[in-house]
């Protein structure tokens, strides 16, 4: 599979900045105040990183779009 997006989905949580994702994925994510998901990033040379972040991230907040 083909990671095609990375969102942050704030809409029923918000992001509490913990840095996790960052820490997991700096290539990926940038944290300050809030995650930002950094841009022109191939995000299938860190899909273990990006499957990492999401799964610890304590908010659940973290999403992939996917092509097969």
């Amino acid at each position: 599979m083909k990671i095609t997006k990375v969102w942050i989905n704030e809409k029923v949580k918000r992001c509490i900045a913990c840095g996790l994702c960052e820490l997991i994925a700096p290539e990926v994510f940038k944290v300050t105040n809030k995650t930002f998901i950094k841009e022109n990033v191939d995000y299938d040379l860190y899909g273990v990183e990006i499957s990492e972040a999401i799964e610890g991230c304590p908010q659940d907040i973290i999403h992939i779009e996917t092509v097969n």
